[in-house]
């Protein structure tokens, strides 16, 4: 798990991405040999590490896997709670470093 935790940040760093969804992570372990994906279900092996709480870090939004870097702290939302487009639009706003003046 540590292969795939590094791996990820790595990739995060590298990129100035600052997360990285399951079907998308998955595709890079595959690549690297460090994760075979599904070629049925893309992400589903790293989806069920996810389940499992192996990245306890990682997240989910509207059914989607969120893994940021493996230091960032969990936002305050849960997953069972429905989030607002609006929400998404304004972290959106707020990543592009524009205020609400």
């Amino acid at each position: 798990m540590n292969k795939i935790i590094t791996f990820l940040d790595a990739y995060l760093q590298k990129t100035g991405k600052e997360s990285i969804n399951a079907v998308e992570a998955n595709a890079l372990l595959d690549k690297a040999g460090i994760l075979k994906d599904d070629p049925q279900r893309h992400g589903l092996p790293l989806r069920r590490k996810l389940r499992n709480g192996e990245l306890p870090y990682a997240y989910q939004v509207g059914g989607r896997w969120i893994i940021p870097f493996s230091t960032a702290a969990k936002p305050v939302e849960s997953e069972d709670v429905e989030v607002s487009p609006i929400y998404h639009w304004l972290m959106e706003m707020v990543r592009k470093g524009k205020g609400l003046e």
